[in-house]
């Protein structure tokens, strides 16, 4: 091997031991790096004889990664986007999480931990939509799953933790009602807050 060749592999091997590359990333930090651009092609090919480069194992460790993180297809196909990898290779992996993502999403939907959202119910549901469309799940899939009736939760303590905030700055019961609803509260929600709430006054 040539010692220029030797010296541009040498940087190819110590780059990889910080971080992984695809084959674009790579050719394209050697290319930056380095004077002889024409050894740059038979550094890679190296690369790739030798394993240290191999795009279908790192895109399943990336797309893996991601999928461990709750991201939806949306979400990793974005990601992918900085590796440039070949078009038909992260083609067919998206097929894969395509027929994955609705048992991803129940997976991160799993996830979620209610208890540490605060609000009306509506407001919840909406908040958790968001979040997953956020992570890249479809708009679609996430109204179908993350709905009124699927999502765990009772909005009383924060309806009354509204109440009591209400009643600070209004005295006029209808407003106050209206205001409620107007968060997204149940009627009969709102009608036990308020009655609690007399009840703790009157002791």
């Amino acid at each position: 091997m040539k010692d220029e060749l030797k010296k541009i592999y040498a940087t190819a091997l110590n780059k990889l031991t910080r971080k992984d590359l695809s084959v674009y990333q790579m050719k394209t930090y050697l290319q930056e790096k380095v004077d002889d651009k024409d050894l740059v092609d038979d550094v890679i090919s190296l690369l790739i004889d030798r394993r240290f480069l191999n795009d279908k194992r790192l895109i399943d460790e990336v797309i893996t990664s991601l999928r461990s993180k709750g991201y939806g297809q949306y979400r990793i196909e974005k990601n992918l986007e900085k590796y440039q990898f070949d078009s038909q290779l992260v083609n067919s992996y998206l097929m894969d999480v395509s027929v994955k993502s609705l048992s991803d999403l129940d997976q991160a939907i799993k996830q979620i931990d209610v208890i540490s959202y605060r609000g009306s119910k509506k407001q919840v549901v909406k908040k958790i939509q968001d979040k997953l469309i956020r992570k890249g799940f479809s708009i679609s899939q996430v109204t179908t799953s993350v709905s009124d009736d699927i999502i765990d939760y009772d909005e009383f303590d924060s309806c009354l933790l509204d109440v009591y905030k209400l009643f600070k700055h209004e005295s006029d019961e209808y407003i106050i009602k209206n205001k409620l609803y107007q968060k997204g509260y149940q009627k009969q929600t709102i009608l036990n807050a308020l009655e609690r709430r007399e009840a703790n006054e009157d002791k």
